[in-house]
């Protein structure tokens, strides 16, 4: 069902709009770049208007497809816990990044402006769809969100928008963040917790260390894993074999002395 199917028709003299940006995503997990991200939207757009939206889709499974770790109340409760986003503002989307249609409903009979935030390898996927134009460049915010919604096309008239945001310096690919934190423990955890999350929790670490770890390994991991393991058998004869020459050295020099 499309968006502007959702709304029953209302007369023009009693429509008022809504500004309503949405940071939709998988975010699996959701780290210190989204969170620059979504404070960089908050700063344009008021964060009255911003809503983050993911989905509950989980999948430890390479083979069946994209990795998902995390449910969306694990992902509430580390986007909330790490970076204090009120709670509400943090919505589970069956189509978080086109159809965020669990958002839209909140606002009942207003009529809405969806723009949708998006990150420069997925612009194209917007361009492509007959729905989203580019928010105009031009476009300031005022203090008077009305003002602004007036030059725009609700979605219940057939149209929403898309914003590209700036790539943060903190931001890292959830896959890699995934593939390092995997394995680690300890002290090496804590740290990579710190680097690609900017901040630490000990709970929250924890959350995160054990739904990684029980990500099922690649093909390609496994046979690193099996090289690796043969690897370790061998260095581990070798000093063995190594150990015992040592002793019997050590017999022959005392036979003879």
């Amino acid at each position: 069902m499309k968006i502007q199917e959702l709304f029953e028709e209302i007369p023009e003299d009693q429509r008022d709009r809504r500004l309503v940006v949405i940071y939709g995503g998988r975010f699996q997990p959701f780290h210190e770049g989204h969170y620059q991200t979504y404070k960089w939207l908050c700063n344009r757009f008021k964060s009255a208007n911003v809503w983050i939206a993911t989905s509950n889709k989980k999948n430890l499974d390479p083979k069946k497809g994209d990795i998902s770790p995390f449910s969306f109340a694990e992902k509430k409760i580390l986007i909330s816990g790490l970076y204090h986003v009120v709670p509400n503002r943090i919505v589970e989307c069956e189509n978080p990044a086109f159809a965020p249609k669990e958002i839209i409903e909140k606002y009942g009979k207003y009529n809405v402006i969806q723009v949708q935030a998006v990150g420069k390898k997925d612009i194209s996927r917007y361009r492509e769809n007959r729905f989203f134009d580019e928010l105009p460049d031009d476009i300031k915010l005022p203090d008077e969100i009305a003002a602004l919604t007036r030059e725009l096309t609700a979605v219940q008239e057939g149209k929403g928008y898309y914003v590209a945001v700036p790539m943060q310096a903190r931001g890292v690919s959830g896959t890699k963040l995934r593939q390092e934190m995997k394995s680690l423990k300890g002290a090496e955890l804590e740290n990579a917790f710190r680097e690609h999350f900017g901040t630490y929790d000990s709970t929250l670490c924890a959350l995160v260390s054990h739904r990684l770890g029980a990500i099922k390994d690649t093909d390609e991991e496994k046979q690193d894993k099996k090289t690796a393991e043969r690897k370790e058998k061998k260095t581990a004869e070798r000093e063995k074999e190594y150990r015992r020459e040592e002793r019997e050295l050590s017999k022959k020099s005392k036979a003879k002395a």
